[in-house]
């Protein structure tokens, strides 16, 4: 419990510090001409995006050009307190109770995010939630302080290096200037600057864009404020739908189902969780259109070119963050917006007069993330996305016109709102009557249109390009800003109909409120795989050896420098974290990657090929199997060389489950044994 409140503190240190950011910088085009409390509260709440989105391709392609060290965090952090200094006449505290009972809620929903992850300790065994499985990226962060930027595979390493990392950084860099300027362990910065703070952003964002689209709506009064954070809450905090889906007759829940389980949609408040780094990209895309927004209706130079900016800045950020869900997106919407140029004579002049501010903006864009790009694509290879029916869907849904269909009715009213919840489809009813209004291509009207045409396109485009994963990463990543819009459009819908009823009358507005929340309570509490906070408390014993052992690296820390190579046994604790079936090789070894912080040649072969996907497949294979026969006993001298000449290992920890333990083999040739208690044993290089 301490871990996860001390995590949930920094997180809203962090929160804190990057609204102060936010708001210095915030451009006046945001800002009324006269800041009332309304225009205050939201002012507030985009904050923090805006300072993080700053921030963090400062530290990201700074770091890639002349380090990511603590002299530059240092730098920028002086920077940063001189610039709020300059313009702490814009910084403000926001006086709304509203406000403050929102920072409340969503400081106890960070917390909670934080519990999912964090150890928990009962009668001297270590519990963990299901979600660690994907947090095992903590190693990484460990790895970005060590080795900074282009980060480096922690689980892969060649002739004593470790080999370079694929894969969208941003948020890990963020977390990692943590662990670099304090010392504290990646498990602890990625709880508190991934996980925690990712909620606090998420949340941010939802609610500030609720509260601005509501202000666009013409049935809109500074006294649904209240209500309108009720419906926040109904809508962000909710779970899957599938309690109401076991209703419909097993025959169509056959005919309509996809074949496989891991379908990798989920609730937004999950996304938080299992993917933080794209729910925060999500956020920034979310500012990029609010920007792109006020852009458009811009007459003012300064104001266009500060704008253009900022867009550009951000657009980075969102790059940096995630591919999949900061650019994918984007493009989406501009495929979108080029038929609403075709069709609207108004939107096309307004495009055409700010044709060079969008060309600055992609300039800027590509600019400052370029270092990163080049990096990642120049060790990236082949994309892996293709075209087609989702990989989850069988051949039943795939052939002629009937089973597109099919397969379309399938994803979009079974399985979507099955696995999304009830927002989705409040969310999409707004969109459908909505977006048939004509009213709705008026310049005053435009962010609510931009937003519902990012939220279209995505869904039609990821319904026929997917990745060729199981989980179909791509579809699920690049839906986060959607599902973002479709809560603030889920929220704004149920003002509506509350007004709607409050106005006819009260009780059956207090009905509805009540109907609502039976329905997400239900679907709350009805059993589903993978809950976002789901403690694991099977293989107790095993906990007990695992907790017990996890001294030991505290040891192997104090034997080897920061750079050297360690070697455990990737197997003995792989039923702690899984997911699936254990025999599918679903599982990540926790025990390395959450306590070492250090690097090793192989850990589990998920991900250590997962973040370095051009590696040799069959090499690592063959490299895993050879360890982990190296720990079950009696190793010959052969390959206690391999480990010490060719993996380049200068310290082995070992538990009482390994077969090492009792019959070290040849291992003392090459190794000397310098701790030794009945939890564990460390082998340093002779």
């Amino acid at each position: 419990m301490l871990f996860a409140l001390t995590a949930t503190a920094i997180a809203f240190i962090a929160y804190i510090f990057t609204t102060i950011l936010g708001m210095a910088l915030m451009p006046s085009a945001v800002f009324n001409d006269n800041l009332v409390e309304e225009n205050k509260e939201f002012v507030a709440l985009i904050s923090p995006i805006l300072g993080t989105a700053i921030w963090i391709p400062c530290i990201v392609s700074l770091g890639l050009i002349i380090g990511f060290t603590r002299p530059l965090i240092y730098t920028l952090f002086a920077i940063a307190f001189i610039f709020i200094y300059l313009k702490r006449g814009k910084i403000f505290i926001p006086s709304s109770k509203i406000y403050w009972l929102f920072l409340t809620i969503i400081l106890v929903a960070a917390f909670a995010g934080c519990c999912s992850i964090a150890p928990l300790e009962f009668d001297g065994k270590i519990y963990f939630g299901l979600s660690l499985y994907d947090h095992v990226k903590a190693a990484l962060i460990d790895s970005i302080a060590k080795y900074g930027l282009p980060p480096k595979n922690p689980w892969i390493a060649d002739n004593g290096v470790p080999v370079n990392v694929i894969y969208y950084y941003g948020l890990q860099a963020f977390a990692a200037q943590l662990t670099l300027l304090t010392g504290i362990s990646g498990y602890m910065a990625d709880t508190a600057l991934v996980i925690g703070f990712c909620v606090l952003i998420s949340t941010s964002s939802v609610m500030a864009f609720t509260l601005k689209l509501a202000q666009k709506s013409n049935s809109y009064k500074p006294c649904h404020k209240k209500i309108l954070l009720v419906s926040f809450c109904l809508m962000f905090f909710a779970w899957r739908l599938s309690a109401y889906f076991e209703l419909l007759p097993q025959g169509i829940k056959s005919a309509l189902s996809p074949n496989l389980t891991v379908l990798g949609f989920w609730p937004t408040e999950n996304g938080c969780i299992w993917s933080s780094q794209h729910c925060v990209a999500a956020a920034f895309v979310m500012l990029i259109i609010y920007l792109y927004y006020l852009l458009l209706s811009c007459r003012d130079k300064k104001n266009m070119m500060v704008l253009t900016i900022f867009i550009g800045v951000i657009a980075s950020a969102s790059v940096i963050t995630s591919l999949y869900a900061g650019v994918f997106p984007l493009g989406f919407l501009l495929a979108a917006l080029a038929f609403v140029y075709v069709k609207d004579n108004v939107f096309r002049k307004d495009f055409n007069s700010k044709l060079t501010c969008k060309l600055c903006a992609l300039a800027i864009a590509f600019i400052i993330a370029f270092p990163y790009l080049m990096q990642f694509f120049t060790q990236l290879g082949s994309i892996p996305i293709e075209l087609g029916v989702q990989p989850a869907y069988g051949d039943s849904f795939r052939g002629g016109l009937f089973h597109i269909l099919k397969y379309l009715f399938s994803f979009y009213f079974i399985i979507l709102p099955k696995q999304l919840g009830l927002f989705y489809v409040l969310g999409v009813g707004f969109i459908i009557v909505h977006i048939f209004n004509p009213k709705v291509i008026r310049k005053q009207d435009r962010f609510i249109l931009f937003g519902e045409l990012l939220t279209i396109s995505t869904l039609i485009f990821i319904s026929f390009i997917h990745s060729t994963v199981y989980s179909n990463d791509f579809g699920w990543r690049t839906l986060e800003p959607t599902l973002l819009f479709l809560n603030a459009f889920a929220s704004l819908c149920f003002v509506k109909i509350y007004n709607f009823l409050y106005e006819n009358k009260k009780k059956l507005a207090y009905a509805f409120v009540v109907i609502i929340a039976i329905i997400q309570v239900v679907a709350l509490l009805y059993p589903q795989d993978s809950e976002p906070i789901e403690i694991r408390t099977d293989y107790p014993e095993l906990r007990l050896v695992f907790t017990k052992a996890i001294k030991g690296w505290k040891k192997v820390r104090e034997v080897t420098d920061e750079k050297d190579l360690v070697l455990s046994n990737p197997v003995t604790f792989k039923h702690l974290c899984y997911v699936g079936k254990i025999e599918d090789n679903y599982w990540v070894d926790t025990f390395f990657s959450c306590y070492a912080r250090r690097s090793t040649p192989v850990s589990d072969p998920l991900f250590s090929w997962c973040y370095s996907m051009n590696y040799d497949l069959n090499k690592l294979k063959t490299r895993f199997n050879r360890v982990v026969k190296f720990f079950e006993g009696n190793p010959p001298q052969a390959e206690v060389d391999y480990i010490i000449d060719d993996l380049k290992v200068k310290a082995i920890l070992i538990t009482p489950l390994d077969g090492l333990w009792k019959n070290e083999g040849k291992l003392l040739t090459r190794y000397k044994k310098v701790f030794s208690t009945d939890d564990y044993k460390v082998f340093v290089k002779n």
